[in-house]
């Protein structure tokens, strides 16, 4: 079941900025095939058709990437703050960026009016202001050759954010790393994730959905948060935090009681409080995970992602949050979740 009502990703459509090599084999191949018509007894009319198609098919080029411009300029805010550290000199250098390639458009087609009135001017001279032409077109588009290369890199990063479902109900699976989140988000969901063998395995944020007749939720398996201020976190961590900040209706925070992943039950407590600080708004659910080696709260729900122990009533649990977050969004005002097991 997918939701009618996404917000796609507005850097995905970043694969549309063409390379410097690119253009110009696409560019010269085109108008390489425009050859002399010898019923025109005017030679002068070809340099001119060649001029006016160059202009032409890099005005089409740069009208699409125009609509991306758009796209991004107008973005979610999630999608501006991930752009903020995952795009070299933040969100505002992307805009400028695109803008510096939007504005050679302009350039070339002043340069094709001019040299098109040049020849009319001087008919004999045609084939020379046509290199003239090429060339110092080629030399504005080729200004812009490390900012395309720039931005079609960033795009491989960019376009792993995923899609914004504002209607659906969006669970984030959150907690130190290695604690075991990769595995609970698959065991809820049945989602093949990549699950490691050693902290920072989770690096992109990934998606796994739990459906029922009714309705659906959206679980993020997020990259592991540790204990420090957020400017000094990784660029994974500030992704999990913006997954908190614009996307989660809910968290669940999983706490390894064992502290086999390398980090303390204190360590890991106060990961959880600085999340309560931060966000005093959004609901959590406290889950201990191992339970098959240790338990020792008897208030919280416990699982066991080898065993499979107590995932059905964490799931039931997830499935009752959201059909009363469905029915207070679609029917009534807003209320806060009824939590068991805090």
């Amino acid at each position: 079941m997918e939701s009618k009502n996404k917000i796609p990703n507005p850097f995905r459509d970043l694969s549309k900025v063409s390379l410097f090599e690119e253009i110009e084999k696409w560019l010269f191949n085109k108008i390489a095939s425009i050859s002399f018509d010898a019923s025109v007894k005017s030679a002068f009319l070809l340099p001119i058709k060649k001029i006016k198609l160059f202009s032409s098919l890099y005005s089409s080029k740069i009208f699409e990437l125009k609509k991306v411009y758009l796209q991004i300029k107008n973005a979610h805010p999630f999608y501006v703050g991930a752009c903020e550290f995952l795009y070299e000199g933040g969100f505002g250098c992307l805009i400028n960026d695109l803008e510096k390639i939007l504005q050679s458009e302009r350039k070339i087609r002043i340069l094709a009016r001019n040299y098109i009135k040049a020849i009319i001017k001087e008919k004999t001279k045609s084939n020379i202001f046509l290199k003239q032409f090429l060339g110092r077109a080629m030399y504005v588009i080729r200004k812009n050759s490390y900012t395309m290369h720039k931005l079609r890199e960033a795009h491989k990063k960019l376009n792993e954010l995923p899609d914004i479902e504002p209607n659906v109900f969006k669970v984030a699976v959150v907690g130190a790393p290695f604690v075991g989140k990769s595995s609970l988000v698959a065991n809820l969901t049945g989602k093949k994730l990549e699950i490691g063998k050693y902290p920072f395995t989770t690096k992109r944020i990934n998606i796994g959905r739990i459906s029922n007749e009714k309705f659906e939720i959206v679980v993020y398996d997020t990259p592991g948060i540790l204990d420090r201020p957020l400017e000094k976190g990784s660029v994974y961590e500030k992704k999990a935090y913006l997954i908190l900040k614009y996307l989660a209706d809910f968290v669940v925070f999983l706490i390894d009681p064992t502290e086999s992943a390398g980090y303390s039950l204190v360590y890991q407590n106060r990961i959880l409080s600085s999340i309560k600080k931060t966000m005093p708004t959004m609901p959590i659910l406290v889950v201990e995970t191992h339970a098959d080696l240790l338990q020792i709260s008897d208030n919280r729900f416990c699982i066991s992602n080898v065993t499979g122990f107590g995932l059905d009533d964490l799931k039931q649990e997830l499935i009752k949050i959201a059909e009363q977050w469905y029915y207070e969004k679609f029917s009534h005002g807003p209320s806060k979740p009824q939590l068991g097991h805090l």
